[in-house]
């Protein structure tokens, strides 16, 4: 509420743009710990848990940076 938006205000750098990447970050970034340990469990391999992860974080990245170049390009 009040407190999100005077942070907000406060930082002049940060617009619709920065809030649609940091949107799709949010959306596709790696799950709840309770989701990892499902994973490694169903998996039975770290290493495979481990990939997805990486997986996971490199993908909401690389999305998010695409959202916001081409945010850029057009507003």
């Amino acid at each position: 509420g009040q407190l999100l938006q005077s942070i907000l205000v406060a930082a002049p750098d940060f617009g619709p743009v920065n809030a649609y990447a940091f949107m799709v970050f949010s959306l596709l970034y790696t799950p709840c710990i309770a989701t990892i340990a499902t994973i490694k469990k169903e998996s039975m391999s770290w290493k495979f848990t481990i990939k997805i992860i990486t997986f996971q974080l490199l993908t909401a990245w690389l999305m998010a940076v695409a959202v916001y170049q081409i945010g850029h390009l057009i507003f």
